[in-house]
């Protein structure tokens, strides 16, 4: 978790999952808005859920955060350790904390920042709410197939009942970003890291399945204008790219920016087979994605330039 404050106003933002893909990327964007980090504190989610509870409730009592009294605090939740193939327990966990966090800002929010007005961004998942829907919109219905999957409603649900809360849903597709093998990579990190490693990546799935990726610094930029907008929608914001890939496509343009051979192994598997896609809204100009080709160049010339 990281407190982010600008020194030339704006309100104060605290990002819980600043490590991770959009986490990182959302830190780069908050810097380039001129905001600078004030405080931080881990969250170490192999700990049992009551510790991480007193964790995540110490680092709320900061001072960068009792300090931000008649302000606009916005807290953007991009954390947890689930993803596509946790289990039940893992995502109750996860749920868990979230629960405790939002009952430790509404106690908050009486007893320490009574004249600052709270803000929740949640980072939600449109893979783990629609797997295997195509043209999916904000307004379409949720239809879960994995514990994932649930624990993203759940989320979405229990911000929805707060009362006094103003809170907004971002749910994002497949997000790429640099390579850093600390973390979690998604298909084209891993691919691109293979690729110039000269190895073969195997893929456990359909060569031509359709999902939509976003690269994690549009994101960044798209939440930080949400921390600072008036007002939020109602209705969940869909950050679709609007131009769905199949692996093929990115391996062509893998082919295309290194100038050579990119090997594959396909293992078919029908759970990852499924097409993913949506409609892109614009959001009247908030939201513009950078093209796939262009983000794969500046992936490989980053990796190229740390060694990686």
């Amino acid at each position: 978790m990281h407190v982010f404050q600008n020194r030339h106003g704006g309100p104060v933002v605290v990002v819980f999952g600043s490590g991770g893909v959009v986490g990182s990327a959302l830190q780069r964007q908050l810097a380039v808005a001129g905001y600078q980090a004030t405080a931080a504190c881990a969250i170490l989610w192999a700990q049992p859920v009551q510790d991480i509870s007193t964790q995540i409730d110490a680092c709320l009592k900061r001072p960068a955060l009792t300090q931000a009294q008649n302000k606009k605090l916005v807290v953007v939740w991009a954390a947890g350790a689930a993803g596509f193939g946790s289990s039940e327990q893992d995502t109750q966990k996860e749920l868990a904390v979230f629960t405790a966090v939002l009952d430790q800002l509404q106690e908050h929010q009486l007893k320490l920042w009574p004249q600052t007005r709270l803000r929740f961004l949640l980072i939600s998942s449109i893979g783990g709410l629609f797997e295997g829907i195509t043209n999916i919109r904000p307004d379409s219905p949720i239809s879960v197939r994995r514990p994932y999957g649930q624990l993203k409603q759940a989320q979405e649900q229990l911000i929805a009942t707060q009362e006094g809360l103003s809170a907004g849903i971002i749910r994002l597709p497949s997000v790429y970003s640099y390579i850093n093998v600390n973390k979690r990579m998604g298909l084209i990190q891993t691919m691109t890291r293979n690729a110039l490693l000269r190895q073969i990546t195997p893929i456990f799935g359909s060569p031509t399945t359709l999902r939509d990726y976003v690269w994690a610094d549009d994101i960044g930029r798209t939440v930080v204008h949400l921390c600072g907008a008036d007002t939020l929608s109602t209705q969940p914001y869909h950050l679709f790219s609007g131009r769905p890939a199949s692996i093929l496509y990115i391996h062509a343009c893998l082919e295309r920016c290194l100038g050579r051979s990119v090997h594959l192994s396909f293992h078919y598997e029908a759970h990852n087979a499924l097409n993913i896609t949506g409609h892109r809204v614009s959001y009247n100009g908030m939201w513009q994605p950078t093209d796939m080709t262009e983000n794969i160049t500046r992936i490989v010339d980053n990796a190229l330039s740390q060694h990686i």
